[in-house]
């Protein structure tokens, strides 16, 4: 301060911007990322309805572009090409495989039969056992009975 100036000429320090809130007027850290979390799942909703739309108007590129945009920010969306799955589901052709395999047919007859090769019937009886979760052709029979053949 100037030698010749006084206390009451000194300027008190001014605030910038509106006054701060009092200790606990604010929310949080966590109630801040909870909502910035709330506001990015709206988002990403909002762009997984965008897809659907896309797609039902067969419009791939814009669906491609939709898909970019998930992945730029990093949010992991499952695209699958071809047809859906069953899942842990037996399919129509499973099914008709472990009916004949509980019937006690080998894979060679279970081939002829939906006129399959004889590969396609072991691998067949191989996704139904995993699905099934059995060990032997034996056990396909019981695994089973807790579903419709």
């Amino acid at each position: 301060m100037p030698s010749g100036a006084t206390s009451s000429t000194r300027r008190s320090p001014t605030r910038l911007g509106p006054p701060r809130p009092q200790h606990g007027a604010l929310p949080g850290p966590e109630a801040a990322e909870r909502d910035a979390s709330g506001r990015q799942q709206a988002a990403v909703r909002t762009v997984h309805g965008a897809i659907e739309q896309y797609r039902r108007l067969g419009a791939r590129w814009d669906v491609a572009r939709c898909h970019r945009l998930l992945c730029r920010h990093d949010i992991v969306t499952t695209h699958r090409r071809g047809r859906l799955g069953y899942g842990d589901q037996l399919s129509p052709r499973q099914q008709e495989a472990a009916r004949l395999v509980v019937q006690g047919r080998a894979d060679r007859d279970i081939a002829e039969s939906p006129v399959l090769s004889a590969r396609t019937a072991e691998h067949h009886v191989a996704r139904i056992m995993r699905k099934l979760n059995v060990s032997s052709r034996t056990d396909i029979a019981v695994g089973r009975t807790g579903t419709a053949l």
